[in-house]
């Protein structure tokens, strides 16, 4: 949802003011409630399944679902990064 606001709707140069200021807003917003608590939960989950069944270390299964978890958060770093970029200055963000 993040990804689509910001590639959807990318505070560009001409955009100024109010604007481009609600596009960053709304990003942040929803970067640091839905993704953060999402991964925080996934993870916590995680980590309690792994406690009561320790056998599931064994399955080659739980090391893909173990690098993708990495993988999203390493994606969400990365938007994290591009919205704070945004707010410094649209000249100062990579394109995705």
């Amino acid at each position: 949802m993040v990804l689509s606001v910001l590639v959807l709707c990318p505070p560009s140069t001409s955009e100024v003011g109010v604007a481009k200021e609600r596009v960053i807003v709304l990003a942040r917003r929803l970067l640091l409630v839905s993704a953060n608590s999402g991964a925080a939960v996934t993870i916590i989950l995680g980590i309690m399944v792994i406690v009561a069944e320790s056998w599931v270390l064994a399955r080659g299964w739980l090391h893909l679902k173990l690098l993708r978890v990495l993988l999203m958060l390493m994606i969400q770093l990365r938007l994290y990064q591009r919205i704070r970029a945004l707010r410094r200055g649209p000249a100062r963000c990579a394109p995705l």
